[in-house]
């Protein structure tokens, strides 16, 4: 029933989402010059690996060997804001050579910034596939992720911890064959400008459901907790605060608690104790054909279905 609504509301939470402006902006720099932060680090399957901030490639070495770089991000407080998302961007040029395939690999968040020859083709979780490759990118690229990289954006945002480092890898992934077959992660003047992790945040909710940090519970909050819907016990969501009931899954349960505190923009939040919310959920289930499907969902409708008490 709920999936049902959220069909019927797609469109203006849609328009909703995309009004949004986000609070700070975080640029952090992986440089070798400070490595006791960040860093990039060289690392290949025989055990080798360097710090000095020279020759960051990816592909294969001079032995025809896997060559990968491994960044390091110390993540910054964000002065009491909530996590929204992140973009992870580089810049290569093709030394020589056939251009290998690389993927953006998310190793791990760590309170140690330490790299080294154990992070050679590590296991992890795959934010972009083939993020590198032969037809995509020619020389002096700036290379992006872009911040809609739901994958990267779900696994910072679920360990994301100030003061620890994020960790991630451009592992080489196919040997076209031979030697040198590699990326210099430089710029066209060969400069070795520094891998950028940015970190986009908005203000934390000062009330449950209120997503957005605004001060009200409308259409807008509704949007990111439809984004992050998981289904009973199918948890945790990408957006942990959606989780109104605490049982680490956004599911109707969360939605009748949404539905109870809804105010429309500018009016203060409320959220009622679970007991309620089951009731309104009721309540929706046996009016929502109130809604009309191609409509979006408006103060009245909600309103209609789901008073507050």
């Amino acid at each position: 029933m709920v999936k049902a609504i959220a069909k019927s509301i797609a469109f203006a939470c849609i328009l909703t989402m995309a009004g949004q402006t986000q609070a700070s902006v975080f640029n952090i720099v992986a440089t070798a010059a400070d490595d006791t932060t960040e860093g990039g680090y060289v690392v290949t399957n025989d055990g080798e690996y360097n710090t000095d901030g020279s020759a960051r490639t990816v592909g294969t070495g001079f032995s025809g060997q896997f060559v990968d770089t491994v960044y390091t991000f110390r993540l910054p407080d964000l002065n009491g804001e909530s996590f929204q998302s992140a973009e992870f961007n580089f810049t290569v040029w093709l030394e020589q050579g056939v251009a290998p395939t690389a993927d953006l690999i998310a190793l791990r968040i760590s309170d140690s910034n330490t790299v080294d020859g154990t992070d050679h083709q590590a296991p992890g979780t795959l934010a972009v596939d083939s993020i590198l490759t032969a037809a995509g990118n020619s020389g002096g690229d700036f290379v992006t992720t872009g911040n809609a990289n739901s994958t990267l954006n779900a696994w910072l945002g679920n360990n994301y911890t100030a003061g620890h480092y994020a960790v991630l890898a451009l592992q080489a992934k196919w040997n076209p064959g031979g030697s040198r077959n590699r990326w210099l992660l430089y710029d066209d003047a060969g400069n070795s400008p520094p891998a950028i992790l940015t970190i986009n945040t908005v203000p934390a909710p000062s009330l449950p459901a209120d997503f957005d940090g605004d001060g009200d519970v409308d259409d807008a909050d509704f949007g990111l907790a439809f984004a992050s819907f998981t289904g009973p016990n199918e948890g945790p969501p990408t957006l942990a605060a959606a989780d109104l009931d605490g049982d680490n899954d956004v599911d109707d349960a969360d939605y009748g608690l949404m539905f109870a505190a809804f105010t429309g923009p500018g009016v203060a939040a409320n959220v009622p104790e679970p007991g309620a919310a089951v009731m309104l959920s009721l309540l929706a289930v046996s009016s929502t054909v109130r809604l009309r499907p191609n409509r979006g969902l408006s103060n009245r409708a909600v309103l209609a279905f789901a008073p507050r008490v």
